[in-house]
């Protein structure tokens, strides 16, 4: 899981930084982003290999509360 701790942790970098208040913001930095129901999103980690879906509070202005892994 080496490759992959880099994609996640190279993710949740950004992901603290961000600001992210519509789904479209995310969809410009990831393009392969999924937006789904309920203000979540599913990331593809290491070439699609791995999927992470995060919880978005746009209204917050919060980048992440909480992500899980589907591998």
């Amino acid at each position: 899981m080496g490759v992959l701790n880099v994609g996640l942790e190279a993710w949740l970098e950004d992901a603290k930084k961000a600001i992210w208040k519509t789904p479209n913001e995310i969809k410009n930095i990831y393009r392969n982003a999924s937006i789904v129901a309920n203000n979540r999103v599913v990331f593809n980690l290491k070439g699609n290999d791995y999927r992470l879906m995060a919880a978005i509070s746009y209204m917050e202005s919060r980048g992440l509360t909480r992500a899980d892994l589907v591998m």
